[in-house]
Formats: structure tokens, sequence, C-alpha cells
């Protein structure tokens, strides 16, 4: 998901998307923040799989990640 796709749903959407990404205190931001804490909150994620898969320890982990999230969030 990038910043353009955020910035056209709905205050409402995003709040759903940072409350299943543990954001804190969604409720109290601004559109333009809460997408910015979304994306942040997926790359660390994104980071976090990664580190595990070259740490050798969840390389199975990390493609079923990326496999949901590529499956959650269709290009275009």
């Amino acid at each position: 998901m990038n910043l353009a796709e955020l910035e056209s749903k709905t205050i409402d959407e995003l709040q759903d998307l940072a409350k299943e990404l543990d954001i804190s205190g969604y409720s109290r931001l601004k559109k333009q923040e809460l997408a910015f804490r979304i994306l942040q909150a997926e790359n660390a994620r994104i980071k976090e799989a990664i580190e595990q898969a070259w740490d050798g320890e969840g390389l199975a982990t990390f493609l079923r990640y990326l496999r949901d999230y590529i499956e959650a969030h269709p290009a275009g």
C-alpha cells in the first residue's frame, strides 16, 4: 500500500487499518498523520519479517507473511 492509496480512503477505513496494525492513539490522529503511521507500521512489520528470515529462523514465516500481505493488498 502506498500513500496515495491511503489518502484515497476514508478516516474510518484508515482507523480500521490502524487498529489491525496495533497503532496506539490512532483515533486522535488526523488523516495525513494516520496514513504515515500506517505506512511506518507496515514497513516495520516487513522489516522484522526480513530480519527474521536473514537470521535463518523464519524464512517460511516470512514467505507466509509476504503471501498474506500480497493477497490482502492487491495491486491496482
